[in-house]
């Protein structure tokens, strides 16, 4: 047949699982409606080693309710501070990429359009316009299109603030490496928002996003998301980055400020020496990671060394606080002593009825 490998009316997509052996393994075929891996926005030209699929970014920010933040802070963004997102350790900056399309509400398809991913021809119109419809889905289609490149430009616009230079959110990355902030600036120059990030080149723990913290353009708390190095993709000064993190979340953000980290390393994150607020298990691949969430205080350093003693119960506490029974809490069961001298259990059914067990006979000596 006479089938365009590049841009079919018809794409399929086989899923192979399982693996060859006594089971065997399972296929599954998807028709796609679209063209390509959606996760591929189009504004990176070259891919770093160790850089995040941009969907994956996105999931995590949702997690952290940055969608939230920013809806609040279009409604409200004339009579409140701004807000802030911080990368310490950004890489290609794909995190901070990913928040600022979020809080500008620029569709992924866009972007693809914006940065020319090809062939155009199948991202101006996919395969499900190729179908058959009663309605007019191409003329559907246009009017969506036209609708979301309206609220990117609205949203990017939004972003860039007034003519005063105060804007809404600001975005800050930071990295050691200049080869990881030249990409991001590739990234950031090809999807046309090179305005809206402030870059710096230095290690975590000597990064301070603003001149002081007194000008700082908002006393709000800081939104910190991060993607340190953990011994898979990138194995060279693991314990000096989680380090340099440390300092950063302990000693340069303001109090109250919430950080998300991603980790595919127990042991990496303990160097943190923070106690985790919330921890989204994730799986990539065969990769086993954790998202983690931390609420930052600057408690004094006695008063914390105190605080880690007295929470740390002891073992008869732990043992005495185990529940020894697996009873329903809505039942219990305790001893009565009937007539003839034995004993008996009755269960205090959900219904509060009592219902006798068995009785114990003692044992003949």
């Amino acid at each position: 047949p006479d089938v365009d490998t590049e841009n079919p009316d018809l794409p399929l997509v086989a899923v192979l699982r399982g693996m060859t052996g006594t089971d065997g393994a399972q296929v599954s075929l998807f028709r796609q409606i679209h063209h390509g891996s959606l996760h591929r926005r189009g504004y990176r030209s070259t891919i770093h080693k160790a850089a995040m699929k941009e969907s994956l970014a996105a999931g995590l920010l949702l997690n952290a309710e940055w969608h939230k933040q920013c809806r609040e802070q279009l409604k409200n963004h004339q009579s409140s501070d701004p807000l802030i997102l911080v990368d310490p350790m950004a890489g290609s900056g794909t995190l901070l990429l990913e928040g600022m399309f979020m809080a500008a509400d620029v569709a992924p398809h866009v972007l693809r359009l914006k940065c020319g991913v090809q062939p155009p021809a199948a991202h101006q119109f996919p395969p499900i316009t190729r179908w058959k419809h009663d309605d007019d889905i191409r003329g559907l289609w246009r009017e969506l299109l036209l609708e979301a490149s309206q609220k990117a430009k609205n949203g990017l616009n939004y972003l860039r603030g007034s003519p005063s230079g105060d804007k809404p959110i600001y975005f800050i990355a930071n990295d050691f490496h200049s080869g990881a902030m030249d990409l991001l600036q590739e990234s950031m120059e090809k999807a046309g928002v090179y305005d809206l990030v402030k870059i710096h080149e230095n290690d975590c723990r000597d990064f301070v996003p603003f001149d002081s913290m007194e000008n700082a353009p908002s006393a709000r708390p800081w939104t910190v998301v991060s993607n340190p190095p953990w011994g898979v993709r990138l194995t060279e000064d693991i314990t000096e980055s989680w380090e340099s993190l440390r300092v950063f979340l302990r000693e340069t953000c303001p109090e109250r400020s919430v950080a998300h980290v991603l980790s595919g390393n127990a042991q990496a994150t303990k160097h943190l020496g923070l106690r985790r607020s919330a921890s989204l298990p994730i799986q990539v691949g065969t990769v086993q990671m954790r998202w983690i969430q931390y609420h930052m205080q600057k408690p004094e350093p006695r008063q914390f060394e105190r605080r880690e003693t007295k929470d740390k119960p002891s073992k008869e506490k732990e043992f005495r606080n185990q529940k020894p029974f697996s009873t329903p809490p809505s039942s219990a069961v305790r001893p009565v002593l009937r007539r003839n001298g034995q004993f008996s259990r009755v269960a205090i059914a959900p219904t509060g009825r009592p219902q006798s067990a068995p009785a114990h006979k003692p044992k003949k000596k």
